[in-house]
This record gives structure tokens, C-alpha cells and sequence, in this order.
């Protein structure tokens, strides 16, 4: 967090390209997470995208959009590097395989959630086996909505915090709501944006599957979390 609040301060004293464009793909990955601001994160692309002198530039953000927003048309490709300009014309299977080529195994795996449960299933495998944990938790999610079965939980985590899918920043927050600071509160203990906060709030109520912050303490106190 701290990171990304050096990054918006650069950004508002000048809306630079190399400024902008890292900084959307932050804020799309978040939001993609579920974890940021998709509107935001979209604005940002859309931002850049104008920006862009060339759409060589662009083709790493028209993948991010794709990925939050699936029925955008991506525009004009060519000129993009090929494993980007692939993902978006539709052909995820060429796009993976030259990402493997590449040695971007990350990459690949978002390719490969393009493409049927076969491919789906081995890009969980890869986010696994990358220690990719909040994104392969996010995959099981997408898989469950589209009707996949049998998915495995992955492997067993040393702590609880892990079980219940929760990064080490939301279980900071986690640990201040149940102790009952408010998010302002909690912004200011934590030394990061209260926007910041929002979302942290908002991620740690879903995976705790709670609906109000008194529930998540109580779940986090019933399950040994805090």
C-alpha cells in the first residue's frame, strides 16, 4: 500500500506515461482481485490508452481491461507485442504458448483463463505453484460462478489467517476492527489512505463471508483468527 500511495503522488504532479501506465496495471490487478476499484481502475486504462503514442504501449493495460471488463472491444492490435495482441484477438492457446516460450509463467496463466476448464484448471496450477495465492483463491471463485466442480482447495497453509484466504495486510485490518477502529482509525494507525482502507474492509467481509464488521469479528474470534 504504501507503494501505491508513492505512486499516486507521482501521478498527481504529472500525468506521464511511464507514471501512468505501471499504475494502472496496479490498480487493474487490484480491482481484478477484487481489491481495488474497477470504475478507477478502467479510467485509469481508458487514461492511458489516450495517452499512448504508439499501441506497442498499450498492449499490457487492453489486456487488463479485457480481463476486468470481458465484452470491451480491444481496438486496433496491431503493433502490440504478439502474446498481448493474441489474448486479445481470441487466440489464448498461441498467446500461452508464447508466453511459455518468454518464460512468463504468470503471463501464461492469464491466457490461459481465456480458454476452456482444461486450460482454466492448469492456470490454477500455475498460480500455485507460483505462490500466487490471492490470485489462485480468486481463480477458484471465477471457476465455481461458471459451474466447475471439483476444484481442489490447494494446498494446506500453516496458519488460519491462510485458511480463510486473508493477506497479511488484511490481517492487520482484521486485527484493528475487531480491537473496533473505525476505518478512519484504522488509515491513520496503518499510515495508508482511508481508500485504501475501503477496500481492505470490503475484502476481509468477503472472505470471511461476513455481512457487517461485528460478524467478521465474531467469525475471526470463533475461528481463532484474532
Amino acid at each position: 500500500e504504501p507503494i501505491v500511495e508513492e505512486m499516486r503522488r507521482f501521478l498527481d504532479k504529472g500525468m506521464e506515461l511511464q507514471r501512468l501506465v505501471p499504475f494502472a496495471e496496479v490498480m487493474a490487478e487490484l480491482a481484478w482481485l477484487g481489491e481495488g476499484d474497477r470504475d478507477e481502475a478502467l479510467h485509469l486504462i481508458a487514461l492511458a490508452e489516450g495517452l499512448a503514442p504508439t499501441r506497442a504501449v498499450f498492449g499490457g493495460l487492453a489486456a487488463w481491461r479485457r480481463l476486468l471488463s470481458p465484452e470491451s472491444d480491444p481496438g486496433e492490435t496491431d503493433g502490440m507485442a504478439e502474446p498481448h495482441r493474441l489474448q486479445l484477438i481470441g487466440d489464448w492457446r498461441a498467446a500461452a504458448a508464447l508466453w511459455a516460450r518468454m518464460g512468463a509463467p504468470f503471463e501464461r496463466a492469464l491466457a490461459l483463463l481465456q480458454g476452456d476448464e482444461a486450460a482454466q484448471r492448469e492456470a490454477l496450477d500455475i498460480f500455485e505453484a507460483l505462490g500466487a495465492r490471492p490470485v489462485a483463491q480468486h481463480v477458484r471463485g471465477l471457476l465455481r460462478q461458471s459451474g466447475v466442480s471439483g476444484i481442489a482447495r490447494g494446498p494446506r497453509q500453516a496458519t488460519r489467517a491462510n485458511q480463510a484466504g486473508l493477506t497479511q495486510r488484511q490481517m492487520e485490518v482484521l486485527q484493528l476492527i475487531e480491537r473496533g477502529f473505525s476505518n478512519k482509525k484504522i488509515a491513520a494507525h496503518m499510515a495508508i489512505s482511508p481508500k485504501t482502507v475501503d477496500h481492505h474492509v470490503s475484502a476481509v467481509l468477503g472472505k470471511l463471508e461476513a455481512v457487517s464488521r461485528g460478524e467478521a469479528a465474531a467469525a475471526a474470534r470463533a475461528s481463532g483468527l484474532v
